[in-house]
């Protein structure tokens, strides 16, 4: 999907600086003016904050504060077999959540809210026998499976995990996630 809209962006004008690190915003007056980047200053009067789990520190370059934190999620997927579930299955209470994909692979994981905040994306080797036990309790004939891979990411979190919305009113022309209904941060 993310490919389809930089195709999109593309054909209509978006030049797009891959592997530049953006250093700063510049704002005067309660706008936007640039972006810094390693590669010079890119003169802009929007910027769409789409930083996931990095969002709040996008955020502090403009001089605003976003409520997201990083939490790390670790996930597997196990060998391929013939199909056994049907739409993906979350356990709120377990924490874990678990899909079968049209190949037949599963992609299993789970993430630990009360972990300290950290950017830390290394995959744990008691993730496997933490997720493996929750699964097979829940799901024996998953229990079998030979996992193929893990690997740990970034969720970005908010006090209401409401999605991305509208423009800050602190400053014009920045973009950024919305914490609740009616109320902009």
């Amino acid at each position: 999907m993310t490919d389809a809209y930089a195709g999109a962006a593309a054909r209509l004008g978006v030049k797009f600086l891959k592997y530049t690190e953006a250093t700063g915003i510049v704002t005067e007056k309660m706008r936007l003016r640039a972006v810094k980047t390693a590669a010079g200053d890119i003169s802009t009067a929007v910027v769409l904050n789409a930083a996931g789990a990095y969002a709040g520190k996008v955020a502090a370059m403009a001089g605003l504060a976003l409520p997201i934190r990083p939490e790390r999620h670790e996930v597997l997927v196990t060998e391929p077999v013939n199909p056994l579930q049907g739409p993906m299955v979350i356990s709120m209470s377990r924490r874990f959540y678990c899909q079968q994909t049209p190949h037949g692979n599963f992609i299993m994981g789970q993430g630990e809210p009360n972990e300290p905040e950290s950017f830390n994306i290394r995959s744990r080797p008691r993730f496997l026998t933490e997720l493996a036990r929750k699964i097979s309790q829940t799901f024996p004939l998953l229990g079998e499976l030979r996992v193929i891979r893990q690997w740990a990411g970034l969720y970005e979190m908010t006090p209401d995990a409401h999605p991305i919305l509208g423009e800050s009113e602190e400053l014009t022309g920045f973009l950024r996630r919305r914490v609740s209904a009616g109320t902009a941060s």
